[in-house]
């Protein structure tokens, strides 16, 4: 994820502040036409629900630059989820990633707002030419959808060694998501997401783009701006194709 992207057009910061008139514009409780489908995830952090029993689904992962192709298949359990994720970043990262949902939870009794949230726990591995990491990580995400929006937080414990160096660290996960408008060719939503690390000589990750939903089985995520140690930049950026069976 952290390979260069091309340099940033003007394009790209005139989509961006496009995007953001729309979101002031048009985000209300709208009811939405389809049932759309989205990913138990966000662009770069999981969500605190779990897609189902039955329900699969199959993700390709590629963008601009030097960003490897990769992809996924994600596999509704009975109350949980089962990640499989190939190339996951552009460090040949390979995830294996389980989450268990937990009993939602309600703000009061006069809200209509419920936290969904599930416990997580997984393993990735990285084996390069000058990299070689084995790492574990146990944590949470909950999700509380407000009218169009929906915003996440996702705490997670890494046990790392790479190179046979050893570390612990915490990851924070943060993510916001908007519809903005539901046309005759899908859903479009903007999202905003960030994983702050207390890992050393690592730098927290930003990552900014929108959300196709184009009908009720098939999402491309389009993002043209992540912000990290090194920034990726540009259009179409990093794209993800979630597709549900």
């Amino acid at each position: 994820m952290r390979s260069a992207f091309f340099s940033t057009p003007p394009l790209l910061l005139t989509s961006l502040t496009t995007f953001i008139f729309a979101t002031l514009a048009h985000a209300e409780n709208n009811d939405f036409s389809q049932n759309y489908q989205a990913p138990s995830r966000g662009f770069i952090i999981e969500n605190g629900t779990v897609s189902g029993l039955d329900r699969v689904s199959a993700e390709l992962y590629s963008g601009s630059g030097n960003l490897n192709t990769g992809g996924g298949i994600r596999l509704g359990l009975s109350n949980a989820e089962l990640i499989l994720n190939s190339n996951s970043n552009a460090n040949n990262q390979n995830d294996l990633l389980l989450k268990w949902a937990m009993k939602d939870y309600k703000l009061n009794a006069e809200t209509s707002h419920v936290i969904n949230w599930s416990a997580l726990g997984g393993i990735s591995h990285v084996d390069t030419d000058t990299i070689d990491s084995f790492s574990f990580q146990f944590g949470a995400s909950a999700t509380i959808d407000a009218d169009a929006a929906s915003f996440t937080v996702t705490p997670t414990l890494v046990h790392i060694d790479i190179n046979d160096i050893d570390d612990t660290y915490i990851n924070l996960g943060l993510g916001a998501h908007v519809g903005v408008i539901d046309t005759l060719s899908g859903l479009f939503s903007l999202g905003a997401e960030a994983i702050i690390t207390t890992q050393d000589d690592q730098d927290d990750l930003f990552a900014f783009g929108a959300r196709w939903s184009y009908n009720e089985r098939v999402n491309i995520d389009l993002i043209p701006l992540v912000l990290g140690g090194t920034d990726l930049k540009g259009l179409p950026g990093m794209v993800k194709l979630n597709i549900v069976f």
